[in-house]
This record gives structure tokens, C-alpha cells and sequence, in this order.
């Protein structure tokens, strides 16, 4: 799983429980579980890679022809 946000990548490797975290949901234990056992593998990308921002955003012309390409997506174009 790729992640830009350092702070819950911080967060999902160390769930060190404390006053800020208190209100975590329990749902959270199961992802830190798989975690954990290394079903998931949480990784950083750059802002700029996140290929889900194509599905998410509203995008200028030269990232949108990135993204699509490293989707491995035909570019719509009209």
C-alpha cells in the first residue's frame, strides 16, 4: 500500500497508543495486525507519484498524461 502521508505511515508501523491516538477505532488493530503478520507493506510515494490522484482530482494536462501512463491507461484526449 502506498502512502504521502508520513505522519499514518509513522503511525501504522508503531501504533503506540497515546493521547492524541486515543479515539483510534478498532478497525485500525486489524490493519496494524496485517501489518504485523506482513500481509500489507505500507510504502511511501511522493505526492507527485500517487497514481490515485487521477481517479481523485481534477488534474492539468502534463500530470494527467503521466498518471494515465503509469496506470498503464490510453489517454483520452478529444
Amino acid at each position: 500500500m502506498k502512502c504521502d502521508n508520513q505522519g499514518c505511515l509513522t503511525f501504522a508501523k508503531n501504533p503506540k497508543h497515546h493521547s492524541r491516538t486515543k479515539y483510534i477505532d478498532i478497525q485500525h488493530d486489524f490493519i496494524w495486525e496485517k501489518i504485523e503478520m506482513e500481509v500489507i507493506d505500507m510504502k511511501y510515494c511522493a505526492t507527485e507519484d500517487m497514481l490515485a490522484d487521477l481517479l481523485t482530482k481534477a488534474l492539468v494536462k502534463d500530470r494527467y498524461y503521466k498518471l494515465t501512463k503509469g496506470l498503464g491507461l490510453l489517454a483520452f484526449d478529444q
